[in-house]
């Protein structure tokens, strides 16, 4: 009769769920093969186009997209709209080029080079629609920095050592490219998931205060003496102060006025046009203050007056190609490494935000291939590094660009004034220039408001952005990134080692069960934590439901996404101390790769299979069947009790496998 009365209960999963899941296909991904396979199927990608000549064709084919979409080109649907997007763009490459020579370190008339060649090789092998590739504020004040450093360390060496500014910057062009084709060979593509939004954001932020600098003398028309290294805004800052008196008021009024019509031109009188006309019209201010400068300058006889600095002679004509300096070429190539670490970041983002935004799809390893092949082949015509440039980019997809075929037309125009309208350019004041830049890193400095979003999201994203913007721009560029990218991993070392847990405590519903969730993979780095955690929420359990006893704790594992050897270890170690204090385990939401783990490690020893469930809901549902159950035959204190499962009672909830407001709540 005793017996009778004694309720043994059990919940598990029935043999019918069982068979489903043996009778399921282990569908895994490369991680689960052996290394030999994984070394197998990536040598295979790489020379599968030499077992055949259709294949070589395919292969070759698959480099040059072009030859893909150009013959399917829909001409009646999207030539006018790249037509007319090809031409805005190239109207903003005009000043930008020339401007972002100058931060080069490098002639005006290399920045028109820029802005011809890199857009049409892009456009032969790239796979974004709408990316626009050439001059970019961060990018040209990497390589005018580098292009100082080399200069000045050949200089030392005296005569017998000629060295010219285009020489060193192309050569950069060329190293930059072949850091980007090892990326793309080695497939290293994936690593662009390491420079998070918050890291790109903090570093070009920061940038934009080094290109300010850079451009502040200009704009005052005064002379500072150049300062570089670690902490060189300091110095450049001390030296503009004790020279502010010196500036040039013609050199400041002219920036200033450019400076306001391009600001109250794009923030209120491009937005009443396009409230009153049916379609947005894209107005070059950029363009209009150039001219009107230049134009200025040249009545007013503004140089030779009030000694404004211009440009100069602009020669007109392409420069005939020519091969990178390879004396140099390792010096280069060590300062290439942070352009081409920035240059793949920013594209890659930006590419994929916009193909997402577009309903369209990129091969990243194509992009990665795309930017080498235009950088290599870019250096032999007298072109500084190149980028993705945020600004111009949206510009092209607010005119209506649909595909690359747009970036003929944009060069086209370049081509013009290369060939012909270049000297028109001579009287162009440098502090237009200065302006032009400043005005385009309007959106950069617009990051800082961004900062308390971030705190209310993710306090590590917040930090990242921190940390990356205070390292670039109190240390210096390639110092900074460098920290930058050190934070940014280091903090997913923190996440994974002092990671977040939760303790959900019953209501009316639930008697007496605790459910733990600790929301990491539980690994040797964070072991201790998740002991310590686990007895912390036990006491907190504890101490939210004082008076009631607590019978069942229920693990879920939905968040832990793998598990190592010390973790399955200090898991059985924590489930046979909660056992010993005659505790109830569940184990829910467990991946098949934990289970794995856990089954080769003995822990089932510990805790029956039978006590895992798909999720806590089941859980829940399954605890409230039993707690009805003994109800009903006047058993209340009746529980599950772990090795006693063979032949008793199985109860399979019906459910969702959800758990209700009313079934659990947060305590921690």
């Amino acid at each position: 009769m005793d017996e009778e009365k004694k309720l043994d209960f059990a919940i598990t999963v029935d043999s019918g769920n069982r068979e489903f899941e043996e009778s399921l296909e282990d569908l895994r991904p490369e991680g689960g093969e052996s290394f030999e396979g994984v070394v197998r199927k990536n040598l295979k990608k790489h020379f599968e186009a030499c077992t055949s000549a259709e294949s070589a064709a395919e292969k070759a084919v698959g480099f040059v997209p072009i030859l893909t979409w150009l013959p399917k080109y829909p001409f009646g649907e999207y030539f006018i709209y790249d037509v007319m997007g090809g031409i805005t763009t190239g109207v903003m490459h005009l000043p930008q080029g020339i401007a972002y020579a100058i931060l080069s370190g490098v002639h005006p008339i290399y920045g028109l080079y820029s802005s011809f060649f890199p857009p049409l090789f892009y456009m032969l092998f790239g796979t974004s629609h709408h990316v626009s590739i050439g001059s970019f504020s961060v990018v040209a004040l990497m390589t005018g920095i580098a292009n100082d450093k080399l200069m000045t360390k050949y200089a030392s060496m005296g005569d017998a050592f000629e060295l010219s500014g285009i020489e060193v910057v192309t050569t950069l062009t060329f190293t930059l490219g072949l850091c980007q084709l090892f990326t793309a060979l080695l497939r290293l593509e994936f690593l662009t998931a390491y420079f998070s939004d918050a890291l790109v954001a903090g570093f070009t932020t920061a940038s934009a205060i080094h290109v300010f600098a850079a451009q502040i003398d200009d704009i005052l028309g005064i002379a500072l003496p150049k300062s570089a290294g670690p902490g060189y805004l300091f110095r450049r800052a001390f030296d503009l102060l004790i020279r502010l008196p010196e500036t040039n008021a013609a050199t400041f009024a002219l920036s200033a006025c450019a400076m306001i019509i391009l600001y109250f031109g794009k923030e209120y009188f491009s937005p009443l046009v396009d409230r009153l006309l049916p379609v947005k019209v894209p107005i070059p201010y950029e363009l209009i203050v150039t001219v009107l400068a230049t134009v200025a300058c040249f009545c007013l006889d503004l140089d030779t007056a009030y000694n404004v600095p211009i440009v100069g002679e602009i020669p007109t004509g392409l420069a005939p190609p020519t091969v990178p300096r390879m004396d140099i070429f390792f010096d280069c190539l060590a300062n290439s490494i942070g352009i081409a670490i920035v240059t793949i970041a920013i594209h890659i983002s930006m590419a994929k935000m916009l193909a997402r935004t577009k309903n369209y799809e990129i091969d990243e390893s194509q992009e990665l291939y795309a930017l080498s092949f235009t950088s290599i082949l870019s250096s032999f015509f007298s072109v500084y590094p190149m980028s993705t440039a945020l600004g111009r980019t949206m510009v092209m997809v607010e005119s209506g660009t649909r595909t690359q075929l747009s970036s003929v037309f944009s060069s086209a125009l370049v081509l013009v004034v290369i060939l012909w309208l270049g000297p028109l350019f001579r009287t162009l004041p440098m502090c237009l220039l200065a302006s032009v830049i400043i005005m385009a890193l309007r959106s950069m400095f617009l990051k800082f408001s961004d900062l308390p979003r971030l705190w209310r999201i993710s306090k590590y994203d917040f930090f990242i952005w921190v940390v990356s913007f205070s390292a670039t721009c109190f240390i210096d560029v390639m110092e900074g990134l460098f920290v930058s990218i050190v934070f940014a991993i280091l903090t997913v070392v923190f996440r994974t080692q002092w990671p977040r847990w939760h303790v959900l405590s019953p209501t009316k519903a639930t008697h007496s069960v605790c459910v733990f969730r600790f929301e990491s993979p539980l690994l040797f780095t964070n072991v201790e934590n998740f002991k310590k955690s686990l007895r912390k929420a036990l006491l907190t359990w504890n101490l939210h439901n004082p008076g009631m006893r607590l019978e069942y704790l229920v693990f879920d594992c939905s968040a832990i996404s793998y598990i190592d050897v010390m973790g399955a270890n200090a898991l059985k170690e924590m489930c046979q101390e909660i056992v010993e204090k005659e505790l109830t385990v569940f184990v829910a939401g467990a991946k098949v790769g934990v289970k794995e783990v856990l089954g080769a490690s003995s822990f089932f020893k510990t805790v029956s299979t039978d006590f895992f469930l798909p999720s806590v809901g089941a859980v829940a549902e399954g605890i409230k069947m039993q707690k009805k159950l003994a109800a009903s035959i006047g058993n209340e204190n009746a529980t599950v009790t772990h090795g006693e499962t063979e032949g008793l009672v199985t109860a399979v909830p019906n459910g969702n496998g959800t758990v209700s407001s009313e079934d659990l709540v947060t305590t921690v």
